[in-house]
């Protein structure tokens, strides 16, 4: 017996949620790969004003959470967003040889 090929499902339907959170960030603070996830957490820059001077303090204001499939899609995405802009990257001199990547590496 022979299955009939299914037809082609449908797209998911997209629904914008006016009302779901927007963050901030000035910073990446880590990447974590584990578990075919990508980790990606983000920091802000804040001073704290319970002394004089204010101390300066990297604050956690989230974790994006995605398979590796869709940060590789964000990363193409976003790098070919700017470039349309005109934003050039602009990336830090290199310290030396990268370290070998792993399949469960905190960075």
């Amino acid at each position: 017996m022979t299955d009939a090929p299914r037809p082609p499902r449908p797209p998911a339907e997209f629904i914008d949620d006016p009302h779901a959170p927007k963050l901030y960030a000035t910073g990446v603070s880590g990447l974590w790969l584990h578990a075919g996830t990508v980790h990606l957490t983000l920091e802000v820059g804040r001073v704290a004003h319970d002394a004089t001077p204010g101390r300066r303090q990297r604050v956690v204001v989230g974790t994006v959470v995605m398979p590796v499939a869709a940060a590789q899609t964000l990363a193409v995405g976003l790098f070919d967003f700017l470039r349309s802009h005109g934003v050039t990257a602009a990336l830090p001199p290199a310290a030396g040889p990268a370290a070998p990547p792993t399949s469960d590496r905190m960075q």
